[in-house]
């Protein structure tokens, strides 16, 4: 939320689907901790965005100043640890993808345009709205693939130590605060992860130095194959998990029996 200055910024937050709790949407999409009255009710957006809208406005005062305040720990972390004078054209935000939202909201924050890497792109980028570049090795209006399937590349692409929600100040340095999630998030990616980096190590060995071509078609139809009845080991199953507090209300578990992800709610 550190970078929003606006209520019109915060009204931005409830363009994205969600389905759950009114204290969930307001917890993930702002870090707020609505009364027990006020967050009780179950609520769908964009189908309830007009109750989400008039209790922002009963909180905006509040989540603006609150804004502001991880805004100047974000910046106070950015010059903690690239310095004061980032040459910020030199920068490229790296990430799964979809839609540069990090990227996006990070060009808020720094008030600069930075560059977007992605894996997979989606049908809008974010970053272009402020004159940011993106680009993508795959993209889901090319690719019906990834779009279908993009809960494993996630899965397997979460960070280990959890997801960082807001920096705070401890003993005068800019600390990361983690989500408070389930710990099977970070174990799971660290095991689907370890096989990747020794592949990639025993790769580069091998190729030492050549200018190896990568055929990203090929790479594409072997990720399809997941979804083929029998294709995940028996050490696979049960590996693959996502957390969607953000949208859904709970977690996303991939069912190897019915060959499909489901959402779970009661965690």
């Amino acid at each position: 939320m550190a970078q929003i200055e606006s209520y019109a910024d915060a009204k931005e937050l409830l363009k994205t689907n969600f389905s759950g709790k009114m204290s969930d949407l307001f917890l993930e999409r702002y870090g707020l901790d609505v009364s027990e009255k006020e967050g009780n009710e179950t609520v769908k957006i964009p189908r309830d965005m007009g109750k989400a809208i008039e209790l922002l406005k009963d909180h905006a005062d509040t989540l603006l100043v609150k804004a502001q305040e991880e805004k100047a720990h974000y910046l106070n972390y950015i010059r903690q640890e690239l310095g004061p004078d980032v040459a910020w054209n030199q920068i490229t935000v790296v990430d799964l993808g979809y839609a540069g939202t990090i990227q996006y909201y990070l060009m808020k924050i720094i008030k600069h345009t930075v560059d977007g890497c992605y894996m997979v792109t989606d049908y809008q980028m974010k970053p272009e709205k402020m004159y940011g570049t993106s680009r993508g090795l795959y993209s889901f209006w090319e690719s019906k693939r990834f779009d279908d399937n993009k809960l494993f590349l996630e899965s397997v692409a979460a960070a280990p130590h959890g997801q960082v929600v807001r920096f705070e100040e401890c003993d005068g340095k800019e600390q990361a605060v983690l989500k408070k999630e389930n710990s099977i998030y970070g174990k799971n990616a660290l095991i689907l992860q370890e096989p990747i980096y020794l592949y990639l190590e025993d790769m580069a060995k091998m190729l030492d130095g050549l200018n190896a071509n990568f055929d990203k078609n090929l790479a594409e139809c072997i990720f399809s194959e997941m979804l083929q009845d029998g294709a995940l080991s028996k050490d696979m199953q049960g590996m693959f998990i996502v957390e969607d507090g953000y949208c859904a209300g709970g977690e996303w578990i991939f069912d190897e029996g019915k060959n499909k992800w489901v959402l779970r709610k009661d965690i």
